[in-house]
């Protein structure tokens, strides 16, 4: 019995020594560090090239253990694009990589977060990267400038939540893609387009009823102008403008473009019918221009009758008194002509 009391404790000595030796190595276990890359090149506002780890890469090159150039992808945005052969730059894409060049120029050293379970894009790598001396996030960074919208790729929807703060934060500030004084932005497209509605309506609205019809020609141009713009947005896929159009910014510019095309119509069918009247009004007159024509004819006729009835009455009353010998004999006339005796 006592040597099996001696058994328990030395097995219970033994096991508190090795759990203080465990405790102590955990104690002492360090993360490994963060993998830096390099910055080689942007590419555009969403691709930028990186030299670093293979780890990033796929195929053979990640077998090798060597440093790599990686094009990644950056992770739960989307920016417009730069000209490409025939395909012209979107809007505030060459301003978007340009304010991805300064928060990343050549040699900057970065962390890359691949976004796990990611399929390549393209053959970029999907990920987002973070300055290594301050911790800035290049993806949330580009959003909150307004240069890039919100865009999940299905994965690390971390990321994706931070963008779409930031881009909440763009559009309350009316920055970069929801800047309405930029001419190419969505906002001032449809603020341009509600300013020619207005304009064209203000110009064709008291104008005379004989104008009606033409003015109304010249209001359809710019409705269905308006009416196209508005259309065009509504139907769009494209990330960006999907993005840009939630916005309050461009509901309030979309209601106030809607409400001018709705007086732009309004007018219009004012103007129609203004010109319905008219031509009724015309079409009045023309009739009674007609029948005061032919009063006038039929009096006019008349009076030539009378005329040459007068005229006849005239011949025959002067042949009679050519036919009577009294009118060639003034003593048949005249009581103090003497008459010749016998």
């Amino acid at each position: 019995m006592a040597r099996a009391r001696r058994s328990a404790a030395v097995a219970v000595g033994i096991t508190a020594v090795l759990g203080a030796s465990a405790s102590f190595a955990i104690a002492h276990v360090r993360p490994a560090p963060e993998p830096v890359y390099t910055v080689v090149r942007v590419v555009d506002a969403e691709s930028v090239d990186l030299r670093g780890p293979a780890q990033a890469a796929t195929g053979a090159q990640a077998a090798t253990g060597a440093p790599v150039t990686t094009r990644v992808r950056l992770v739960g945005i989307d920016a417009p694009n730069l000209a490409h052969g025939t395909t012209r730059a979107q809007c505030l894409g060459p301003e978007a990589a340009g304010y991805l060049r300064g928060l990343l120029p050549a040699g900057t050293p970065v962390h890359l977060d691949v976004a796990p379970g990611a399929a390549p894009v393209a053959g970029r790598t999907l990920g987002a990267v973070r300055r290594v001396s301050d911790g800035r996030l290049v993806n949330e960074a580009l959003a909150r400038r307004g240069l890039a919208v919100a865009f999940s790729h299905g994965v690390d929807p971390h990321t994706f939540e931070l963008a779409r703060g930031a881009q909440v934060a763009a559009a309350g500030l009316g920055a970069g893609l929801f800047d309405d004084s930029l001419a190419c932005t969505i906002p001032a497209l449809l603020e341009r387009s509600r300013v020619a509605m207005v304009a064209a309506t203000e110009t064709v609205e008291f104008v005379a009823p004989a104008r009606a019809k033409p003015a109304s020609d010249a209001l359809a141009g710019p409705v269905a102008l308006a009416r196209g713009t508005s259309r065009s947005l509504s139907g769009s896929t494209d990330p960006i403008v999907v993005a840009v159009r939630s916005a309050p910014i461009v509901h309030d510019a979309q209601r106030s473009l809607d409400d001018a095309m709705a007086n732009g119509d309004a007018t219009r069918a004012a103007l129609l019918s203004r010109d319905r009247v008219y031509q009724l009004s015309m079409k009045e007159i023309a009739r009674r221009n007609a029948l005061a024509l032919e009063r006038k004819r039929q009096l006019d006729a008349l009076i030539r009758a009378s005329q040459r009835k007068a005229a006849a009455e005239a011949k025959l009353a002067e042949s009679r008194v050519l036919d009577d010998p009294r009118a060639t004999d003034p003593r048949a006339t005249d009581p103090a002509t003497p008459r010749p005796t016998g």
